[in-house]
């Protein structure tokens, strides 16, 4: 769901995209095929990674 929030914070409320970022990374680090959804290139072929699990 915090893809969805951080294409939002992006696309319909205006807010930067490394804003956005930390905003979505204070509770997961997408990965696989959130990749593309997020538009982030750095996140291709990575795990979902998880606040408190993984880093």
């Amino acid at each position: 769901m915090s893809a969805f929030f951080y294409r939002y914070a992006i696309d319909g409320f205006g807010l930067t995209v490394p804003k956005a970022m930390e905003n979505m990374e204070s509770i997961w680090r997408p990965g696989a095929d959130w990749a593309d959804f997020i538009r982030s290139a750095d996140a291709v072929g990575q795990p979902n990674r998880y606040a408190g699990e993984d880093y």
